[in-house]
């Protein structure tokens, strides 16, 4: 008799661990249709290009292309996992124990699609007062941009540029130390000038 209680308690627990798991993955799927995640253009996607005038990056998924500063270099880095980055950055390029940067100058460029985002950013670029010192517009590669600065005494300067197009956004970030912020921000502009998207 205590063989087969055991036994009954046993098998109830097993089939409530599979209904339960039955259920989550059922509940998994649902959430992925509500709110699916973000993808982010894989690096397979970014062509390094170097020609005369110079050492380009190229993802033709999207319709991007960009010149990477003379002497400077350019990675890719995944960032977790599955998310990944180009990290263009200068010669003198030093990072801090904190994983920021901490001398130099460095920008990154990633590509997520995400068509609810980009339609926000859209909204946004609408709705932007020129009273907001935080956030503006501008023009990148023939797209209307949002341009969000962050000021913060420690670090110095974010700066983030999320372009909407079609169903994605192309984000460039940057963070300007106090020390290097006329040089840097010089530099950015010059990239982004250069910007093309098709």
């Amino acid at each position: 008799m205590p063989k087969l209680f055991f036994f009954i308690v046993f098998l109830g627990f097993i089939i409530t661990v599979l209904i339960g798991l039955f259920l989550w993955s059922n509940y998994s799927e649902d959430m992925d249709n509500i709110m699916p995640a973000v993808k982010v253009e894989p690096p397979e996607n970014y062509k390094f290009i170097e020609t005369e005038e110079g050492k380009f990056i190229e993802n033709t998924n999207v319709g991007l292309k960009f010149k990477i500063p003379e002497e400077w270099t350019a990675e890719k880095k995944e960032v977790q996992k599955d998310e990944w980055v180009i990290n263009v950055m200068s010669p003198d390029i030093k990072f801090g124990e904190d994983g920021l940067l901490s001398e130099g100058c460095g920008f990154s460029v990633w590509v997520e699609e995400d068509e609810i985002l980009a339609n926000v950013i859209r909204t946004q670029l609408g709705e932007i007062a020129d009273a907001d010192e935080d956030s503006e517009v501008v023009e990148i590669g023939g797209y209307s941009a949002l341009k969000i600065n962050i000021k913060k005494e420690s670090w110095g300067e974010i700066q983030a540029i999320e372009i909407p197009v079609r169903d994605m956004v192309i984000k460039f970030d940057t963070l300007f130390r106090p020390e290097t912020q006329e040089r840097c921000s010089a530099e950015f502009s010059k990239f982004l000038n250069e910007i093309n998207i098709e």
